[in-house]
C-alpha cells in the first residue's frame, strides 16, 4: 500500500539502509505510474489557503441548453514533507469547498489527498504508521463529472513496523496494517489486514537488493453487499511477492522491481506478473527524462494513494483525466489487474519550463468487466516567466479511453492559458479554461455524456507554511 510508500519516502530521505518502498501489496499501479515517475521531480514546500471565483459557460455539462454559473472556492492546497526527531509527516493534495450561485446542488466538497505520518525512523525497532487517502470516483466514467456522479472514496491505514537491523547494511523489516476504505455513495465499505515481511540490502550508499512478500485479506462491511458478490461473501485475499534493485548511477536513478501477484475473488484464484520499472535521467543540467511500467493486481483503495500533484511538479496538469478534478478509477468494489506505462520530459531554465508526458494502460475487474478500460493520455505544459514576478502558463491534455464490453469510447481534451502574478507569500492568477469530451456507444441503450465549457476565473493561494513556487502545484481553478 502506497501510504506506506509515501511515508517511508519521507523518513528514507538519507537512509540509506531503509527498507525498499514499496511497501505494500504491490508495484504502484494506475495513476501512480505516470505521478511516481515523475517523483524525483518533487519539491515539497508549502501548505497553502485557496481562494477563488470563477465562471462556467455549462455547469451540468450537458450537450444540449446549457446553464451558465459562478463558482466560489475555499480550500487548501499542500505539498509538505516534515522531518522530526521522531516524526515524520508527508502531505500531497488539494481540498476544496465549491459553491455554486446559481444551482446549489451542485455545491460539494471537492479534492484529492495523501498524507502519512510515521513515528520512529528505520533505524530504531519500532515504527507506526497513519496514512489516509481519499479522492473522487466515477460512478458511470461515460457520464459527465459532475457531482450527481461523483463519490468519495477514503483509504485509512495504521500498524506498526518491526525493524530487526544486522549491521549497518542489512535489515529485517515485519509489519502488519489495518486499512478500511469507505465510499460515499455506494454501499461498498470494506475493511483490510495486511502482513508482511521485507529484507533490505545495501551494496553501497547509492545502490541496494531488496525482497517483500505480503498477505492482505480484504472483508466487505455491508452483508448485503457481499453476499451480492457469488463466492466472496466473506471477502477476498491478495498475495504478492517481489524483488528489487534500486541505484543512482551518476544523473540515472533507477529501479526494477519483479514477482508475482495472486488474488481469490470469487471462488476463483487468479495470478500475474507483478512488475515496476522506474527510470529517471538527468539528460543535460536543464531537462529531464522519466519512465515507468508497472503491472500487478491493486484494490479501489489502494489505487487511490497517488500523488497526482508530482505531475505539476513535471509541469503538466495534476489531474488530467477530465481536467474537472477526477481521478481516473472507476468506484467499484472487486480489485483489479492493471498494466501502465508512462514516458515523460521536462526541460526547466531560468526563465522557461516545459513538459511532455504521455501514458498508456489497460485494467481489468475482475468481476465487473463493464468498465473494463483502455486508455491513453497525452499532455504538454509550458511555462515562461515574463517578468520576475509574472509568469504565464499553457497546460493541454487529451485522454481516451474506450471500453470494449460494452464498445464505448471517451475522448476528452482540457486546456488552459493562466497569468500569474507573484507577492511575497501570495500568488493571484487569472485563466481561461476549456474543456470537451464526446462520447460515442454503438447501442443506444448505454448512457454517454459529451460536452463543451468554457471557464475563466481567478484563484488566490496563499502561503500557509514554506512557499509554493510559480508553476508548483494544480493549475489555477484545475478543481473547478
Amino acid at each position: 500500500m502506497l501510504g506506506a510508500a509515501a511515508s517511508v519516502r519521507a523518513q528514507n530521505a538519507g537512509d540509506t539502509t531503509a527498507p525498499e518502498p514499496l511497501a505494500g501489496m504491490a508495484a504502484p499501479s494506475g495513476p501512480q505510474a505516470q505521478n511516481s515517475a515523475a517523483g524525483a521531480l518533487r519539491t515539497p514546500q508549502y501548505v497553502d489557503l485557496l481562494a477563488g471565483l470563477g465562471y462556467t459557460s455549462d455547469a451540468f455539462l450537458t450537450p444540449n441548453h446549457p446553464v451558465a454559473d459562478g463558482i466560489a472556492l475555499a480550500g487548501l492546497g499542500m505539498d509538505y514533507i516534515h522531518q522530526g526527531p521522531e516524526l515524520d509527516l508527508d502531505a500531497l493534495g488539494d481540498v476544496e469547498r465549491l459553491e455554486y450561485f446559481k444551482n446549489s446542488s451542485l455545491s460539494t466538497f471537492y479534492g484529492e489527498f495523501n498524507g502519512s505520518a510515521i513515528w520512529g525512523h528505520p533505524t530504531e525497532l519500532f515504527q507506526w504508521l497513519l496514512s489516509d487517502s481519499f479522492g473522487e470516483g466515477m460512478l458511470n466514467p461515460l457520464l459527465a463529472p459532475i457531482p450527481q456522479y461523483l463519490q468519495t472514496v477514503n483509504y485509512a491505514t495504521t500498524g506498526p513496523y518491526l525493524n530487526f537491523n544486522f549491521g549497518t547494511s542489512e535489515r529485517l523489516t515485519l509489519f502488519g496494517l489495518y486499512s478500511r476504505t469507505t465510499f460515499e455513495r455506494s454501499p461498498l465499505d470494506s475493511q483490510g489486514y495486511e502482513g508482511g515481511a521485507a529484507f533490505r540490502h545495501a551494496f553501497s550508499s547509492l545502490s541496494s537488493f531488496s525482497l517483500q512478500a505480503t498477505d492482505q485479506r480484504i472483508d466487505f462491511l455491508d452483508s448485503a453487499v457481499a453476499q451480492s458478490f457469488p463466492g466472496a461473501a466473506h471477502g477476498y485475499d491478495i498475495q504478492a511477492a517481489w524483488a528489487n534493485y534500486a541505484a543512482t548511477f551518476g544523473r540515472t536513478d533507477f529501479s526494477a522491481s519483479g514477482g508475482y501477484n495472486t488474488e481469490d475473488y470469487g471462488g476463483k484464484q487468479r495470478g500475474t506478473p507483478l512488475a515496476n520499472l522506474r527510470l529517471s535521467r538527468q539528460v543535460s543540467p536543464f531537462s529531464t527524462l522519466f519512465f515507468e511500467g508497472s503491472t500487478g493486481y491493486s484494490t479501489p483503495g489502494s489505487s487511490l494513494a497517488s500523488p497526482s500533484s508530482t505531475l505539476a511538479a513535471a509541469g503538466a496538469q495534476s489531474i488530467v483525466e477530465t481536467g474537472t478534478g477526477v481521478l481516473a478509477g472507476t468506484a467499484e468494489a472487486a480489485p483489479f489487474d492493471r498494466s501502465s506505462v508512462s514516458l515523460g520530459w521536462r526541460f526547466g531554465g531560468s526563465r522557461t519550463t516545459l513538459a511532455l508526458i504521455g501514458t498508456g494502460s489497460a485494467e481489468h475487474y475482475v468481476q465487473q468487466s463493464t468498465f473494463d478500460e483502455t486508455s491513453a493520455m497525452a499532455s504538454v505544459s509550458a511555462r515562461r516567466e515574463l517578468a520576475p514576478m509574472l509568469s504565464v502558463q499553457l497546460v493541454w491534455a487529451q485522454v481516451y479511453a474506450h471500453y470494449s464490453h460494452i464498445d464505448a469510447d471517451t475522448r476528452t481534451n482540457t486546456a488552459q492559458l493562466s497569468l500569474s502574478r507573484q507577492f511575497r507569500k501570495a500568488t493571484l492568477s487569472a485563466y481561461a479554461q476549456w474543456l470537451h469530451q464526446r462520447s460515442t456507444a454503438e447501442t443506444s441503450t448505454t448512457p454517454v455524456s459529451s460536452f463543451d465549457d468554457e471557464r475563466v476565473g481567478l484563484e488566490l493561494s496563499y502561503d500557509l507554511i514554506g512557499h509554493r513556487a510559480p508553476g508548483q502545484g494544480p493549475m489555477p481553478g484545475g478543481q473547478l
